[in-house]
């Protein structure tokens, strides 16, 4: 139901714009364009985009206020779990797509795996994100994914 979607783009668009959102505020206002058209053909990628930033502001919400609840940088609940695994799944499709708008996914990454054991594979994977070596990247990616027990596909 394109009303709904709009409704719920629309929405979106103003809730991320009253926190500083300021870019998944813009990928809102172009979903809700999108779903405006008289050919709903360019939503697809809206939604794609809304759904990559909102990820990444989800988990820049969750960290920033880990420390104050006194949680550690690998939190154990399920909600942040199911973060980790929607992040690190969007980071693979990105890397399948050699897409390097990946590289805004990785600092909502370091902070999961500061302090941890993985910190070197994490370092490897930025390193080859940031040479645009994208293919060994995802093979990185999903070496970490399978550390922290997560499937990617």
């Amino acid at each position: 139901d394109y009303q709904s979607a709009h409704r719920m783009a629309h929405t979106l668009k103003g809730a991320a714009g009253d926190i500083g959102a300021t870019q998944l505020s813009a990928a809102a206002k172009h979903l809700e364009s999108a779903l405006l058209a008289p050919v709903n053909e360019g939503y697809p990628a809206a939604v794609d985009a809304v759904e990559t930033l909102l990820v990444q502001q989800i988990s820049n919400i969750q960290h920033a206020i880990a420390p104050l609840a006194g949680e550690s940088e690998l939190e154990n609940s399920a909600g942040s779990e199911a973060a980790l695994g929607i992040l690190l799944r969007e980071m693979a499709k990105l890397l399948r797509n050699d897409d390097a708008q990946v590289i805004e996914l990785l600092a909502p990454l370091a902070l999961r795996v500061r302090g941890s054991t993985l910190v070197d594979e994490y370092s490897r994977l930025e390193e080859l994100v940031q040479r645009f070596s994208l293919q060994e990247a995802l093979l990185v990616l999903q070496s970490i994914a399978t550390s922290m027990n997560i499937t990617l596909d």
